[in-house]
């Protein structure tokens, strides 16, 4: 039984939904699930965060705990709004920190769902450091989150399939500074 396919090629995901629109026009009732549709825009997260001192190491930059704290949050918020249950996060991979994120700078974290599996998904995390006074961003931080989502209990429970509508855009993830 097929339970979940999500694939960053837009053309592969579009011929897996026609396909699926084949066997019935309504996914759930050949497969028994709901099939809602989003964007592949809705599936970006977007947070910004305003780098304070309490937030800072005797450096004067962003202390390592407190950023993967929010490279953490940000893919929380993307694995749950994708998910639309209870999600936990079952491992951080990948982490990397590429510039240090300095006192009175802003960072935004940009999230997407990359991989969907039967209860689990991997989101990535891209943190960029902007300078407010000079508008010069970088990239600082970024890393991997694979997420699970759960029922009541704490045990893994399906993920819903989505259907995924190309949006113009092209990701935020694969885009360099």
């Amino acid at each position: 039984m097929l339970t979940h396919f999500y694939s960053q090629d837009s053309q592969n995901r579009q011929k897996t939904f026609a396909l699926l629109r084949q066997f019935s026009p309504s996914a759930s009732e050949y497969f028994g699930v709901n099939c809602e549709s989003m964007t592949d825009q809705a599936l970006k997260t977007r947070l910004v965060e305003m780098i304070f001192p309490d937030q800072t190491n005797h450096y004067g930059t962003l202390f390592g705990g407190n950023a993967l704290n929010l490279l953490s949050k940000a893919a929380f918020i993307s694995a749950s709004r994708y998910a639309r249950q209870s999600v936990v996060m079952a491992a951080c991979k990948e982490v990397q920190f590429h510039q240090p994120v300095r006192l009175g700078q802003t960072l935004e974290l940009m999230a997407q769902v990359v991989r969907v599996g039967r209860s689990s998904l991997t989101v990535e995390v891209v943190g960029m450091a902007e300078s407010l006074a000079t508008g010069q961003s970088q990239r600082a931080l970024q890393g991997r989150f694979e997420m699970v989502a759960v029922d009541a209990q704490g045990q893994p429970a399906a993920i819903k399939p989505v259907a995924l509508t190309p949006s113009p855009a092209p990701t935020l993830l694969t885009e360099t500074p």
